[in-house]
């Protein structure tokens, strides 16, 4: 969770805006300023929870989401696996704080490949669920010439090893969810002053 807050929105823009000495402002450009930044307050604090979202949304695609899908591809993780890793909630909790949520799911008679690529498994067997027996194409040597060569390979069931726990995606989300949150900050400060500019 990350702290992005409209808890010292005032303070802050006290700080942004410095304003010129009382004797040398006329009353009217003083009325129209004070209306001016109620005005572009009003309009912050509508707007600041959907801009933060979709800010929040566009951050987390760039720094998240795409690095995560680069590691995947490094790990040789299968592409419909990738293509099923997304963004499945953003949710600001109160005015402080964010959640994100990625899913990576891909499912195989009802095994979640995904899952198991990101929390490993155990060596265990494999069976044939809808056939007489499982059939893949491996590499072997050729009887008649000698050479390596694809092969048709069958099994009515064998052991497979497991495969490693990667935590790519906790791993990933640990990683950049600082950069995130510098981003989302610096979007959100230049859009204040463009409003009460």
């Amino acid at each position: 969770m990350v702290a992005l807050g409209l808890d010292n929105l005032e303070a802050w823009l006290d700080v942004q805006i410095k304003p010129k000495p009382l004797n040398q402002v006329k009353i009217s450009e003083l009325l129209s300023a004070v209306q001016s930044r109620k005005l572009g307050l009003s309009h912050i604090r509508l707007q600041y929870k959907d801009f933060i979202k979709k800010r929040l949304e566009v951050r987390t695609r760039q720094f998240i989401l795409t690095p995560l899908r680069a590691k995947m591809r490094g790990h040789n993780f299968s592409n419909k696996i990738i293509m099923n890793t997304e963004i499945a909630d953003i949710r600001l909790v109160g005015n402080r704080k964010f959640r994100v949520v990625i899913r990576s799911e891909y499912i195989v008679d009802g095994f979640d490949v995904g899952l198991a690529r990101e929390k490993g498994t155990r060596d265990h067997w494999i069976y044939p669920v809808f056939a007489k027996a499982l059939h893949w194409q491996g590499r072997g040597r050729s009887a008649s010439s000698g050479r390596f060569e694809r092969q048709d390979r069958f099994s009515k069931g064998h052991k497979v090893s497991g495969m490693p726990r990667l935590m790519l995606i906790r791993k990933t989300l640990d990683e950049q969810s600082p950069k995130v949150v510098k981003e989302v900050k610096r979007d959100i400060k230049k859009w204040m002053q463009s409003i009460l500019a």
